[in-house]
Parts: structure tokens; sequence; C-alpha cells
């Protein structure tokens, strides 16, 4: 019989893995051949055989030792070598998109530096791949789900129970289940840099722009948290909203709601932007009805895209460091794969607000009313034309 001490500071199943993993290694128990039972090994540690399994799923999931179920433990090959790791996206087309683009290549170079395979999976597959790891004919030492992978939190819930019921160890990117580990932007910091931004240049009508509420987790939490940062900063915030009913991405299926709200009365002299394509839209939108930018409505976006830098006026965003969150999901799935034992946990990454001439004081002649109303000649000229215009077509 091997002892364990139960007085020690590291957990009696620890001690266990340890003693297991140093087997391993060694080549006591050979590669690919049947280990002793569970019932066997129990008895030797003289532990009961919840105590063993704590011990033989830490080892699976560090990518020593393969359960397969109705057959027993076999320690696997080197673990330095044909280690895989899935990295798992919504679907084909989520890698259109530059952000997802910038944290596949962020992860696969980390995780590549570090001995392992990187293959893409879309969730519609990741039944089959978990299958397949399930019977033995394919080993996964863990899975990162990026950012579109997925937005529902009970979708969320099940793909960690999957990936942990197959012994995966795994990271969420972008957003994911408390219980996982995580890495995801500060959005309270993001926001809040936003806020005070505008704040401080002296608005406080300020509008949100943001798509509908179930469009994503995190454009969801985007819009609680700004406007909690609009409460704390008294700024008025309730009559301006502009929500985008459809899909995001279709410049023409903005302009009617975009358009209703620069129209209002008390329209705001600041709009905050939920992404950078939709700021510059609504930036488009504004130099089409009249309004200057921004001098009479200064607009902020959100990721620092591309075409916040070439529309004009150059786009105030937040920028986030894409490249950066692959490496950093890397280092964390890494981290899990080689001590499972390790508490979840959830990284946030540090936001930049990155300020160009989209955002600058309020126009006095234009804030808290309307533009006719303040005798804004552009902002009249504008609308009085449109007004002809949308009679001519009655006629």
């Amino acid at each position: 019989m091997t002892t364990v001490n139960a007085q020690q500071f590291v957990p009696v199943y620890l001690q266990i893995a340890d003693a297991l993993k140093e087997r391993v290694r060694s080549g006591m128990y050979p590669e690919n051949i049947k280990m002793p039972s569970e019932s066997a090994l129990a008895r030797e540690f003289d532990v009961n055989l919840h105590t063993l399994r704590k011990s033989l799923d830490k080892l699976a999931k560090e990518g020593h030792i393969r359960k397969i179920n109705g057959k027993g433990s076999f320690p696997l090959p080197n673990r330095h070598h044909n280690r895989s790791v899935l990295l798992i996206g919504k679907k084909v087309t989520s890698w259109q998109h530059e952000s997802m683009q910038k944290v596949t290549c962020g992860a696969i170079v980390r995780l590549k530096d570090s001995g392992f395979k990187v293959e893409l999976e879309t969730v519609d597959d990741m039944d089959q791949a978990l299958d397949e790891h399930a019977a033995g004919n394919r080993f996964i030492n863990g899975a990162i789900v990026l950012r579109s992978g997925l937005d529902d939190h009970m979708e969320m819930d099940v793909m960690a129970q999957k990936l942990d019921k197959c012994g995966i160890p795994c990271v969420f990117e972008g957003h994911g289940p408390a219980s996982a580990n995580r890495v995801m932007l500060d959005n309270k910091a993001a926001t809040k840099a936003l806020v005070d931004h505008l704040h401080q240049l002296g608005h406080r009508e300020i509008g949100i722009a943001y798509a509908k509420p179930d469009y994503g987790f995190e454009w969801h939490q985007r819009h609680d948290l700004i406007k909690a940062a609009l409460d704390a900063k008294h700024c008025h915030h309730q009559d301006h909203a502009c929500v985008i009913s459809e899909h995001i991405w279709k410049v023409e299926e903005h302009i009617p709601e975009i358009e209703a709200l620069l129209d209002r009365a008390n329209r705001p002299t600041a709009l905050i932007c939920f992404g950078d394509t939709l700021a510059v839209n609504v930036v488009n939108i504004a130099k089409r009805m009249g309004l200057s930018i921004p001098d009479d409505l200064s607009v902020t976006g959100f990721d620092d895209m591309p075409i916040a830098r070439f529309c004009q006026p150059a786009l105030t965003t937040v920028s986030n460091d894409y490249w950066l969150f692959g490496n950093v999901a890397a280092d964390a799935l890494i981290a899990q794969i080689n001590d499972y034992s390790a508490k979840a946990k959830t990284t946030l990454i540090d936001p930049t607000l990155v300020v160009r001439q989209s955002t600058a004081a309020p126009n006095p002649i234009c804030e808290t009313t309307s533009p006719i109303a303040k005798g804004n000649p552009r902002c009249a000229k504008s609308i009085n034309r449109r007004r002809k215009r949308d009679a001519a077509k009655i006629g």
C-alpha cells in the first residue's frame, strides 16, 4: 500500500496525481497500456473512488493520460508532442471580421510557440469533435471559445459543461460563463473613459446608439454600463436612445433611426455608438442633414477599426488590442492545461481611449433645443430642403 499524508497542506488527490504522474513519466506505466483499475489504485492509496477519480481527472485534463469510458485509463505519449488545441468560432464566416482574425492569429502564434497544433472548429462541428475525443480517436488538449462563438449565456454554460465532461480545459475569449476561465475587455473602464471624455468637454445631453437587445452579450453589457456611467455624471440620456432594429452592418437600415434621433427638438449634443461602423454611419448621415461634426454633434465609436482612422473627421473611439486578447487567452489555456487544479479566473484587458477629431466641446447654439429654434442656419437650411423634397415626392 502506498500511503499519502492527509495532514499535509497539499490535498490528498493532488498527492496521488503527482505520484501517478511520476509513474507515467518514468515509464512504470507504459504508453498506451492500460493502467491498473480505479478500484485497485484506490486500494493501493487507501482512498475512496471519488478521491482517486479526481486524481485521474486531473492527469487526463493535463494531457498525461486518456480516460476511455468502459475501458480504463491509458498513459499518453510524451505530452510535449502532438498536443492539439481547438479555436472555436460560431461559424466559418466569423473569421471574416478583422477582430476575429487578430484574436485568432494572436492565439495561434502563442500556442505554436508552446508546441501546440491548432485547429479551427465551428460550434456546429463541436459535438463530432468531442465524440471523437471521447472515443479515443482524437486527442484535444484544450479549447479556446472565441468571442463570436456564443452569445447566449445558456449556450455558453452548455459548451463549458460539454468540454469539462470530456476532460478538456477551456478558456472563453471575449465573454463566457462566470465559472469558466475568461479573457474579456474591461467594458466598465472602456465605457467610463468615453463618458468621462465627453463630460469633461462639457456635454450633458448624451445619446446612445446601439443594436437591439438580443444582438449580443457584449453589446448588452456596454449598454447597461454606459447608462450607469451617464447616470453617475448626471447626464441626460433617457430620450436620446437610438436602437438599430436590424443588422448592425447594413448601412441603409440605420438611416431612419438615426435621422429620427437627430431631428428631435431636444437632440443630443454627443452620441456614443457601440461600434465604429455604426459611428461612421452616424457621421455621414449627420453631415448629410447639415450638421457639422464635431461642432454640432460629437460622435464616438468602439473598437478602433481602420474605418475609424480614415473617415472624416477621424473618429474618437476605444481601441482594443485584439492580438493581445489572443495572446492572453492562449497563455490562460496553457496554464490551465499544465495545472487543471488551478481555480478559474477572469482576466480583464485594459482599453485605450483614442481621442481624434470627431469630439469637441458642445456648440451653445445647438445645445438642449432644436437646431431651428436656436437659429442654426446650417441645420435649418438642411431640414427645410428635406421638407421641400418630401413635399415634391407627395405631389
